[in-house]
């Protein structure tokens, strides 16, 4: 573990329609600590549709948040920001357990 003071680095994840990308920030640094990034694939089922699994963002998510994190205690993160896709919409049933992939448009 660093000897870094708790709370010192900011996530910032872009949870967009072709891939999660992110950047680890130290407060007091001036340059970013490490980036990192996945994409994952859309979906066509017909003309004018586009889908995504929600596992597989989900999933691109938490690998990148771990990329971010491999070298510092997560006691170090004092803030995590994120964007995410703005107009898209996952059914979810009463558990939030998703009924569909996420509908981009």
């Amino acid at each position: 573990m660093n000897d870094m003071k708790r709370g010192t680095y900011i996530i910032a994840l872009d949870i967009g329609t072709t891939s999660t990308k992110g950047i680890l920030y130290h407060i007091g640094g001036d340059e970013i600590s490490d980036s990192a990034s996945l994409s994952y694939p859309s979906h066509f089922p017909e003309s004018g549709y586009a889908e995504q699994d929600p596992d597989d963002v989900l999933g691109a998510v938490i690998s990148v948040v771990s990329a971010l994190t491999k070298s510092i205690h997560p006691q170090d993160i004092g803030t995590l920001v994120f964007s995410g896709i703005l107009h898209s919409m996952l059914p979810v049933d009463k558990h939030c357990r998703p009924l569909t992939r996420a509908l981009l448009w």
